[in-house]
């Protein structure tokens, strides 16, 4: 390893994937459709039914694409251009932004408590609040988002006329 040319860099084509799982139920459709409405051009996309971002771990930028993967109960993560020092932190992130460590079931028993909830958990099981790579990230698609919903608003046909 030592006699390798430092100047190339190490795997930069090369892919590692590796299973995801999460606990059920999971609504993958609905966690698509909320990053599809706020993709960051240039960082994150959405392409049929799988999200693919940028991102910067340690000084070094890699590619994720999440989908659902062909076993029931996992979502299926490839990772391009990521340090093998990075490969944890990267799932962590990944794992976060899906909500995938939620305990849905128990969550979905608190709420159920509540009628308007309950009634959401019924046309949407498996819902999850979707996260953000990190506080950066979250902090602008918070501001951007109350920016467009309030322009919306001022536009839409619940505004009120003051005279």
């Amino acid at each position: 390893r030592k006699s390798r040319d430092e100047s190339q860099p190490v795997g930069r084509k090369a892919t590692l994937t590796v299973r995801l799982p999460y606990r059920a139920p999971y609504n993958w459709n609905a966690s698509l459709e909320f990053f599809s409405h706020r993709a960051t051009p240039g960082v994150e996309q959405v392409v049929a039914s799988s999200y693919r971002r940028t991102f910067s771990s340690d000084g070094k930028h890699g590619i994720i694409t999440v989908q659902p993967d062909r076993r029931d109960g996992y979502l299926s993560l490839t990772l391009k251009g990521v340090s093998t020092a990075s490969i944890f932190e990267v799932v962590q992130c990944a794992r976060d932004v899906f909500d995938l460590d939620a305990p849905a079931l128990e969550i979905a028993s608190a709420l159920r408590k509540d009628s308007v909830l309950r009634n959401t958990l019924i046309r949407l099981p498996g819902i999850r609040v979707p996260g953000a790579w990190d506080g950066f990230e979250l902090t602008v698609r918070a501001i951007l988002g109350q920016q467009i919903s309030v322009k919306a608003d001022a536009r839409g046909p619940y505004r009120r006329s003051i005279r």
